[in-house]
């Protein structure tokens, strides 16, 4: 079965909101084993949305549509729909007998389904607790294949601290076009993930995925730092609790970003002994014992400050391990020896104390949220064996 996903509305053509419909109803429709060939997004406008469920119509067996079913003017999925069918949209029997509503427990707006020639068609509210919940109850149930016993499920495998060149060459067989099951990566605030994708019967599945992953993980090896939704803050969360290991932040460009995607882990409590946002130079000085003269001599974003830092930090909290970063996430400070985007690193410990510099490319947001990544992977390597250098 091919199904394709319409996204409507003119807040998501605009780019005002993110379309987060499609990936969601995607990957429910992907583990009954319907082949999705399409995301697509249309604007608030009669005749597109009548275009968009023709040519979706034509292309596939299924097509799922998401928002402008409210009561505002602007909201024209009916209309487009109807258009498209060729009827008037108007309450009589046979309007009611092509576009048959479904039940919306969430909210006001009701979905319709319908038939577009060989197509069926399911509109869902964009409203997301009202689509999920109509998209589970009521859509889901009615297009499933009793005795197919055809799944298709995506395993990922995340990475961080290798370029995905690198990463590509390291897989580059498993990536072959046509091989089975399907490897894929791609790239997101520096972390490479690894999305392998596999259909068939379910045992068959579960023992391709199974297979791809293990592989990955045994070439990739340190870089490999979790599975599905793991973000990297779970990974060093777990090693802190298998090792049953505290660890203290000094954050300088960051601004407290580390420390706040640690406590999103529950449990952290146990093991985030302390976090200090050391933005100016005198706290620095006041909070880290960071020596003044350091600073001065060698500015803010270096390797002797960042070292200072994370050693200042561990030694004023007692923790087992202390990281410190500190940098210019811009958009101005930067100069021709330190341009916007470097960063400097440091994890410290009783073994000694690791320094490292990167520069990232990126706006300013952009440029912290990597920072903050890398800080929790140096802990991460650190943990598990000092790794930190070219863990590849």
């Amino acid at each position: 079965m091919r199904a394709v996903i319409l996204s409507i509305g003119s807040e998501l053509v605009t780019g005002l909101a993110m379309d987060t419909h499609s990936a969601e109803i995607a990957r429910a429709l992907g583990s009954l084993g319907v082949a999705v060939v399409r995301h697509e997004t249309l604007d608030d406008d009669v005749a597109e949305i009548a275009v968009g469920f023709v040519a979706a119509a034509g292309d596939a067996d299924l097509v799922i549509a998401t928002g402008g079913l409210g009561p505002t003017s602007d909201d024209l999925t009916r209309d487009g729909l109807a258009q498209a069918i060729g009827v008037p949209l108007e309450t009589n029997p046979e309007a009611l007998a092509m576009l048959e509503a479904l039940p919306n427990p969430m909210g006001t707006a009701p979905g319709i389904l319908a038939r577009l020639d060989k197509a069926r068609v399911f509109c869902l509210p964009g409203v997301p607790v009202e689509m999920r919940r109509m998209l589970e109850d009521q859509v889901l149930p009615r297009i499933k294949e009793p005795g197919a016993g055809r799944v298709a499920r995506v395993r990922t495998v995340r990475t961080f601290g290798s370029p995905e060149s690198v990463v590509g060459e390291r897989l580059a067989d498993l990536m072959a076009p046509g091989r089975r099951p399907r490897v894929a990566t791609a790239v997101h605030s520096g972390v490479i993930d690894v999305h392998i994708h596999a259909s068939g019967s379910a045992d068959e599945v579960d023992r391709l995925l199974e297979a791809d992953a293990a592989e990955v993980k045994r070439r990739l090896e340190a870089v490999v730092f979790g599975e599905g939704a793991d973000g990297m803050e779970d990974a060093v969360a777990a090693i802190l609790a298998q090792r049953g290991a505290t660890l203290a932040v000094a954050e300088s460009c960051t601004g407290g970003l580390v420390a706040a995607r640690l406590v999103d882990v529950p449990g952290m409590s146990e093991h985030l002994v302390e976090g200090i946002v050391a933005y100016s130079n005198a706290s620095k000085v006041r909070l880290l014992g960071v020596p003044k003269e350091i600073i001065e001599q060698h500015g803010a974003v270096s390797e002797p400050v960042v070292r200072a830092m994370a050693e200042g930090v561990r030694a004023a909290s007692g923790a087992d391990v202390g990281v410190a970063v500190t940098g210019i996430a811009g958009p101005s400070g930067g100069t021709p020896d330190k341009p916007v985007g470097t960063a400097w690193f440091a994890v410290t410990d009783g073994a000694g104390t690791h320094a490292a510099r990167e520069l990232f490319v990126g706006d300013r947001a952009t440029i912290r949220a990597r920072a903050a990544v890398y800080a929790l992977n140096l802990v991460r390597l650190r943990l598990s064996g000092g790794r930190e250098q070219d863990p590849l």
